[in-house]
């Protein structure tokens, strides 16, 4: 008693629409000059591949396509120096991720 039970057809109808989510690992860490980005996706879509420095500086820019699940992209760093970069992944409808990453 005092219990309400939602009645399933009472919610038929109602489109849920969730984005798709986009995670990412670069490796190895500490950087090569030929590195990877592990791209795991729930969805087909683009990407926008952004590289910054310490400072914030967008050193490098890259745009690629990944699959739904996984999908691995080479950036190649033979023209930046040792440091501290932050690759950026961003795509439509979500927000960028990031991951911090160190050249020697």
């Amino acid at each position: 008693k005092g219990k309400s039970r939602l009645d399933r057809s009472s919610v038929e109808g109602i489109s849920t629409s969730s984005p798709s989510n986009l995670k990412f690992d670069v490796y190895p860490n500490p950087l090569v000059n030929v590195t990877y980005l592990n791209v795991n996706s729930s969805s087909a879509q683009p990407v926008q591949i952004l590289v910054l420095n310490n400072f914030g500086k967008l050193m490098k820019t890259m745009n690629s396509q990944v699959s739904e699940n996984q999908s691995f992209i080479e950036v190649d760093l033979n023209d930046l120096g040792p440091g501290i970069y932050f690759f950026r992944v961003t795509s439509e409808n979500q927000n960028p991720q990031t991951v911090k990453a160190i050249k020697q």
